[in-house]
């Protein structure tokens, strides 16, 4: 026994020393995953962008005996429902922290899907060692784990499950094992149905027709034993969970568009779901025939399938199985920005240069303005929507054509596919930057109408701007007013806050007089100016009158110099009305 424990220790030592590299930035991404999602929260500053609550809200349910497939329908295949319904089980025995049930749920579910997030980095190099030398591969490693979305999505869905099980088959296929790696899939699409994937290339690589039968076999038996309980226990929650995700109305892509849809992806609510027939309620009513789209599709990928012959290069394999994932996303429904997670490691195998960081960058920013920053800011500008979905599938599209154009290299003109590589890069480049540039001006100036129209000081902003002969200066001794005040009038009028020493303020106060023929001061009610600043105003200007709103007054003085006009300013009573002139 005891030699049996050196050998293994001394193993387990060789291993370490070849793999120190990596080991490193294993524990590296543990040391900073473990303490961020135990300190940080998912909905940052602009607002709960995460689906925890979603998962507490129906795993909540067991208090009342209710369970995921067994009393309610789920939008996902059971394991994942049921995995947590029992980390809601294990925080019920935790005391209540901070007055909030949620927090125990959240951090036990996190740390359930740790593993699986890591385990996610080990695959990654390990596919990485079947396709580089060592350093290489590590540099894959460094490039996944520097990224910001796997993170993301480890701290906001539950994708980081369903990716291992993906990577997981992915290996075992270039390890020829085939059977194990269906049957990792089957798992994996008994949590979610993207490994479900790799299955057409597995299909690929063995011959018709036993061993066709052989794997399907072992995909057909974990989603057998998975499913089948289910199914005889409480078939119409389980038939009406698949009715919910063949009947769900497209969202968030381009076929979305066409309907002239811009929002996520509906499902009835979880109190609704009880009802097995609620499953076939759509969003919407679909016209569009995607149902043929769908066959034509297929039909391409099937010749694309049947014309592929590098079935034994390990490069090939994955770049087969990365066509399949861009082209299944640019054909399917739906879209959710989670789904980013299962592209980013194939880019990170293929391409792990700067050509492969530049497309991931791309991707992460135009799936950040998608979710939260329209979903959350702009959900009333659906042009935005519009522009993320057109980009996103333009990026897909161009990159299914990078991987189709070598593992068909030997078929296309070596000339025109070097022009094709060097310029994707530049023209993904481009269209994301100009299409971002155009909405970010776009969107800062709805965000500045949609601040202007629900500020509290849009009357006194309104007469300012529109009873002032020339570029006005505005003073203000209160800096809160001073930042409400800016956003609104910085392009119109010139804002100076006075300083706090009083000697220092009225000597700014003779300058801005000196400097301008128009002045505002604004101030809050009952005293609006200090003594000796409106003495000093009343000594070298003359008032034109006065506006009061929201417990603000703001006053327009005329330098002696300047000459002021006829008409007077109107006054704005706090309880509203129309106004009237003061002269």
């Amino acid at each position: 026994m005891g030699s049996a424990l050196r050998q293994l220790g001394q193993c387990l030592w060789a291993a370490g020393a070849q793999h120190e590299p990596f080991l490193i930035l294993v524990l590296l991404t543990l040391g900073f995953r473990l303490p961020a999602f135990a300190l940080w929260r998912a909905q940052g500053y602009i607002g709960d962008a995460n689906d925890y609550n979603f998962y507490y809200e129906f795993a909540r349910y067991s208090q009342y005996g209710w369970y995921p497939y067994l009393h309610f329908w789920m939008e996902y295949p059971p394991l994942f429902p049921w995995l947590a319904v029992g980390v809601f089980r294990v925080s019920l025995l935790l005391p209540t922290w901070q007055s909030d049930p949620f927090i125990w749920f959240r951090l036990l579910l996190g740390l359930t899907l740790l593993p699986f997030d890591l385990g996610n980095l080990v695959l990654l190099y390990a596919l990485a060692r079947r396709l580089y030398d060592p350093h290489r591969a590590v540099q894959c490693g460094y490039l996944y784990a520097l990224l910001f979305f796997p993170f993301y999505t480890l701290v906001s869905w539950f994708d980081t499950l369903p990716l291992f099980f993906l990577l997981a088959a992915l290996w075992l296929l270039l390890r020829e094992r085939p059977a194990a790696s269906a049957a990792v899939a089957g798992l994996g699409f008994m949590i979610k149905v993207f490994p479900v994937l790799i299955l057409p290339v597995l299909l690929r690589r063995c011959r018709p027709w036993r061993e066709w039968a052989r794997v399907l076999a072992a995909f057909a038996l974990p989603v057998g034993l998975t499913g089948l309980p289910f199914l005889l226990l409480a078939p119409a929650y389980t038939l009406a969970s698949i009715q919910a995700l063949l009947t769900r109305s497209p969202w968030e892509t381009v076929w979305a568009l066409a309907e002239g849809y811009y929002s996520f992806g509906w499902v009835p609510p979880l109190s609704e779901r009880f009802d097995p027939q609620s499953a076939t309620r759509p969003a919407y009513l679909s016209h569009l025939p995607w149902g043929l789209w769908a066959l034509l599709g297929g039909l391409g990928y099937l010749g694309l399938w049947r014309g592929w012959s590098t079935v034994h290069r390990p490069r090939a394999v994955v770049l087969f199985t990365a066509l399949t994932l861009h082209l299944a996303l640019v054909l399917a429904k739906g879209y959710s920005p989670q789904f980013l997670v299962y592209l980013l490691p194939f880019l990170v195998l293929l391409f792990p240069t700067l050509r492969g960081v530049v497309y991931a960058l791309l991707l992460t920013t135009v799936n950040l303005v998608e979710y939260p920053i329209y979903h959350f800011l702009f959900p009333d500008q659906p042009w935005l929507l519009a522009v993320v979905v057109v980009v996103r599938t333009a990026v897909l599209l161009i990159l299914a054509a990078e991987y189709g154009l070598e593992l068909f290299a030997e078929r296309a003109a070596p000339r025109w596919t070097g022009r094709f590589r060097q310029a994707t890069v530049t023209v993904t480049t481009l269209l994301v930057l100009v299409s971002s540039l155009g909405g970010l001006q776009a969107a800062s100036a709805e965000w500045q109408e949609r601040a202007y129209a629900s500020s509290p000081h849009r009357d006194l902003v309104t007469v300012i701007r529109t009873h002032s002969e020339s570029r006005p200066a505005v003073l203000f001794t209160d800096e809160g007013l001073y930042r409400e005040f800016y956003p609104l009038l910085h392009d119109t009028a010139r804002l100076v806050l006075l300083p706090l020493d009083r000697t220092e303020a009225l000597g700014t106060v003779q300058q801005v007089l000196r400097e301008h023929t128009v002045v505002w001061t604004v101030g809050r009610d009952p005293q609006p100016l200090a003594p000796d600043l409106a003495a000093l105003l009343q000594a070298w200007a003359r008032p034109g009158g006065r506006v009061g709103s929201q417990a603000l007054t703001a006053i327009r003085w005329y330098p002696l110099a300047a000459v002021a006009p006829a008409d007077g300013v109107p006054v704005i009573a706090p309880g509203g009305g129309g106004p009237s002139f003061l002269k």
